[in-house]
Order: structure tokens, then sequence, then C-alpha cells
């Protein structure tokens, strides 16, 4: 497997949107959506309930920051360093990177999405990531050393048999989670049942 610099597998790696170029708002008034580490979860997907609803001062400053379908997104600063697919529902919704995240377009051709999230926060990728990291107490990640960070590429075979596990593996979780927490309420109720005699 031969190794490739990030920058010559991106189309292009930026700096997400500071906060002089939106302002939050109400949920009804919102145009566009605010990316923000709270809404990165363990499975490298983006929740989209936690996303904060902006409205952005001028809108054709904000292309280079909002996210597209295939897209990742590495959250370069704060206490966790992590990255999240973007993917068609959340690219839909008109949301933007915040300035704590490095917004990386993948070359579809070369690399897809799925398989640099899935490098980023693998344990090989986390540990290449501490050590590009510049913080003392807040982690940080620069755009220009992660540009010449090289990573393994495997073939657009098996990054499409990589894509597809990424996939059925966050949808299982989410299932899973989803049965757990119906079980929890059936067995909540019927402790409330027995609680009150009821049984």
């Amino acid at each position: 497997m031969t190794n490739y610099t990030i920058e010559d597998l991106c189309h292009c790696i930026v700096t997400g949107a500071t906060n002089s170029v939106y302002e939050k708002a109400d949920a009804a008034d919102a145009q566009h959506f605010l990316l923000t580490g709270s809404c990165l979860n363990q499975q490298g997907q983006i929740e989209a309930n936690q996303l904060t609803p902006i409205c952005v001062k001028d809108e054709k400053s904000i292309a280079r920051f909002s996210l597209q379908t295939g897209d990742v997104v590495l959250l370069a600063r704060g206490s966790t360093i992590r990255a999240a697919y973007v993917d068609e529902t959340t690219a839909q919704l008109g949301v933007l990177a915040s300035a704590n995240f490095l917004l990386l377009r993948p070359k579809k051709e070369l690399l897809l999405g799925e398989t640099l999230v899935a490098f980023l926060n693998s344990q090989l990728g986390i540990a290449m990531l501490e050590r590009m990291n510049t913080g003392a107490v807040i982690q940080n990640i620069s755009a220009s050393s992660l540009k010449k960070t090289e990573i393994p590429l495997p073939t657009l075979h098996d990054q499409q048999r990589l894509a597809e596990l990424f996939h059925a593996r966050n949808q299982a979780y989410m299932d899973t989670l989803a049965l757990a927490e119906q079980q929890k309420k059936a067995a909540d109720a019927c402790i409330e049942q027995l609680l009150k005699g009821d049984a």
C-alpha cells in the first residue's frame, strides 16, 4: 500500500468559519446551521440534532465553509481530536464548519471520505494527530501540518468495502442504542407498575 500526503488526496483543506461570518439565531429564523464539537459522535458521524442555528452575515463569504456530501470534518481544536463524515442529509441542511474544525474535501477518484474518517479515528490516526498537536492544554492541529501528513491509501475497491462497513457498523450501533432505549422504557414502566402495586 502506497502512502500519499493528505494534500495530494484532497481538493482543499481549510479552517472553518470565524464568528465574524455568522451570528446565532432562533431555530425559526435560522438560514444555516453551525457545526460545533458537540455535534460529532465517537462513530465518525454528525448528530444533526446538536447543530446550532445561525444567520449568515454575507452569503457570498460562506462557500468555502459549507459542508458538502463526502467531506470530512476534523475537530482540530479542543479536548478531543476526532473526525466525522458529512453525509447527504447533513449537507442538505446548509451546515458551516466552525473555526475549531478543518474541512477536508477528498478527491473522490482517489480517496473516499469514509476512508479518511476511519483512518483519522483509528489508533494509528489518533497517534499521528497527537504527534502534530501544538497545544499544551487545548489540543490544536494546524492545516499546514495536516496537509503534509502521509497516510496509507487502499485501492478504491477496498475503500468501497471500507465505506460499506463504516455505514453498516454505524447503523448497527444506532439500532442497538434504539433497542436498548426501548427496553429501558419497558422496564421502567414495569417498575413503575410494581411500585404502585398495579402488577
